[in-house]
């Protein structure tokens, strides 16, 4: 909750979850942010699937994509100490902006006035 009060308005909560579990829905993609005792990341998946099914070439390009322009998915803080509470909610809130402007990038289609 320290991360939704501090953006509440970059995530939604994910159902059942009581905000413990946020996401967001970027195009065709969740990007979840995961914190262990080790730090904190950010990764993606095709909507509607867990981490244990097979995803699609989307979420690959996406991640090849981040990997080319140089946006971390990955920093690495003592989570259990409340002092870096507000950076790693910082650098999350600053990577999800990377991922969205990846994502809405390739989901900008060339020529918007082509139908076909």
């Amino acid at each position: 909750t320290f991360y939704a009060d501090r953006y509440p308005f970059d995530l939604q909560p994910s159902p059942g979850y009581a905000r413990s579990n946020a996401f967001e829905d970027i195009g065709y993609l969740t990007i979840p942010p995961y914190v262990s005792y080790r730090g904190v990341g950010i990764y993606a998946r095709d909507q509607g699937t867990s981490l244990n099914m097979p995803q699609s070439e989307h979420v690959g390009h996406c991640n090849t994509l981040l990997e080319e322009r140089g946006v971390k998915r990955w920093k690495t803080l003592d989570s259990t100490s409340r002092e870096n509470w507000t950076e790693m909610a910082d650098w999350i809130h600053e990577t999800l902006s990377s991922f969205r402007d990846v994502v809405q990038s390739v989901m900008t289609p060339a020529n918007p006035a082509r139908t076909s």
